[in-house]
C-alpha cells in the first residue's frame, strides 16, 4: 500500500473537513499523499519535510497553477495507516514511540522509511505495528503513525527575545 489513510484521532476528534489548496503547476497529487505547502502551493512532502496534511483526492495541476485539491489538515493526534518500504528493513513492535520519515517516492508512492527510525523528531511517530481491522490484516508491514513535524505545530522553541 502506498500513501496514508486517515483512520482517526488519538484524542477522539471526528473526521476533519477537507480544505482546498492550490496545487503546484503541472504536478500530480494522489489521494493519500502527505503534502506540504511551498511558496503558497501544494506539493508532495519529501523526506524530512514538515507535513501540512493528507490529500483527500487525486488531481493533476494545470499549467496555469489554478487547480485546487482537498487537504485534510494534519493536527495533533491524527492517526494514519501507512506501509513501510521494507527495502530498508522492517519496522518492529519494539519501535513504538520511535520517529520515522517518509520516503521520497513521489506522488502515489509514499511509504515510511524503516531505516529512519530513531529518537530524533521526524515526520511521523509509530503508534502501533501490524494493526488489525483496516482491510490489510495480512500485511505485516503496516503501521499506525501520528504526524509530528507538521507545518502548523512548532517543533523548535521560538526565540521570544
Amino acid at each position: 500500500m502506498y500513501g496514508a489513510k486517515y483512520v482517526g484521532n488519538l484524542y477522539g476528534s471526528v473526521q476533519p473537513q477537507a480544505t482546498k489548496f492550490q496545487v503546484t503547476a503541472l504536478s500530480t497529487i494522489t489521494k493519500g499523499d502527505l503534502v506540504n505547502l511551498v511558496s503558497g502551493l501544494i506539493e508532495v512532502a519529501g523526506t524530512g519535510d514538515a507535513i501540512l496534511g493528507l490529500a483527500n483526492e487525486t488531481v493533476v495541476g494545470n499549467a496555469g497553477g489554478t487547480t485546487y485539491v482537498d487537504i485534510i489538515i494534519a493536527k495533533r493526534g491524527d492517526v494514519y495507516l501507512m506501509d513501510n518500504d521494507e527495502s530498508s528493513g522492517a519496522i518492529a513492535a519494539t519501535e513504538k514511540g520511535t520517529y520515522f520519515a517518509t520516503n521520497d517516492g513521489g506522488t502515489g508512492a509514499q511509504q515510511v522509511q524503516a531505516d529512519t527510525g530513531g529518537t530524533t523528531v521526524n515526520q511521523l511517530m509509530l503508534i502501533d505495528i501490524n494493526p488489525l481491522g483496516y482491510g490489510v490484516d495480512d500485511d505485516t508491514s503496516m503501521g499506525l503513525f501520528t504526524p509530528v513535524e507538521t507545518m502548523l505545530t512548532a517543533t523548535t522553541k521560538v526565540d521570544e527575545t
